[in-house]
């Protein structure tokens, strides 16, 4: 499971979400059935949009090309406007389709009416049509919003990593998948999936309960049930540059990086080897 928080208060928006994919073999095939939701909130409206998420395929394990889908039902929906959003991602069949299409349609959540119609495809183009007035633009231009609006991911070189950065810890698979070296991405990817089972076995071995520093359960039940976690310090407020309140919060996000610098919950044989690597 993971819990997300991510926040731009000079822009005024913040979002959360928790994710618990659960994995599906279907033969040729394996997919990431992704439950949880996410909540998109903004601080000037006080509007939120509830976000669920769709599925992750993996085609042609065995027979074929390998390749990434994306598929399945989403709902995004606004108490305060009183409006839904239901899509479907599909991808091609055997007769028909094509690969990244989105379907979807916008409704009042009270008339229960279709306000506007989505179509096309999520890595091109998407058009939405008014239902009312029967006109259809031009919703989103893929190429043409990166082009305005992409920033680059800025990421330390994996040299000034801590050795339980994900992307140093998963480095190995990583290169794996990308060389198509499908038994070297297992190996390692077993490695550590084996790790954080002993790294359970030894908690409850010792009585150790293994809580997380920056998010709480919302929910009256175990942990590995909850898909309601919030972060701890959360703060969406609008932005005061130069104010005492907002220099305090800034060094108790400060306090937290210098003080719990990272943890990952794998057995002391593992994390030895990875310490040392």
């Amino acid at each position: 499971m993971s819990a997300f928080y991510f926040v731009n208060r000079k822009a005024g928006w913040s979002f959360r979400a928790v994710l618990r994919p659960k994995s599906k073999f279907l033969g040729n095939s394996a997919a990431s059935i992704a439950e949880g939701n996410g909540v998109l909130r903004f601080t000037e409206t006080g509007e939120e949009y509830n976000i669920t998420f769709p599925s992750y395929y993996v085609r042609g394990l065995l027979l074929g090309t390998m390749r990434m889908e994306i598929a399945g039902d989403v709902v995004v929906s606004c108490p305060q406007l009183k409006l839904e959003m239901t899509g479907t991602f599909k991808n091609r069949g055997y007769f028909s389709g094509e690969n990244n299409s989105v379907e979807a349609k916008i409704s009042s959540m009270e008339k229960k009416e279709t306000l506007y119609k989505i179509t096309g495809r999520w890595d091109r183009e998407l058009k939405i049509e008014d239902k009312k007035n029967k006109s259809t633009r031009l919703f989103l231009a893929v190429e043409s919003e990166k082009a305005q609006s992409y920033t680059p991911l800025t990421v330390q070189p994996e040299s000034q990593q801590q050795w339980y950065e994900s992307r140093k810890l998963w480095a190995h698979v990583t290169k794996g998948i990308r060389s198509q070296n499908q038994e070297m991405a297992g190996q390692h990817k077993a490695k550590l999936e084996d790790g954080q089972r002993a790294g359970k076995k030894e908690r409850e071995l010792n009585g150790n309960e293994f809580k997380p520093v920056l998010f709480t359960n919302c929910d009256n039940v175990e942990d590995s049930k909850s898909l309601n976690w919030q972060f701890k310090f959360a703060r969406d407020e609008p932005y005061a540059p130069g104010s005492p309140d907002e220099e305090a919060y800034d060094q108790t996000l400060r306090n937290i990086v210098e003080q719990h610098p990272g943890e990952i919950g794998i057995g002391q044989e593992l994390a030895a080897e990875l310490k040392n690597a």
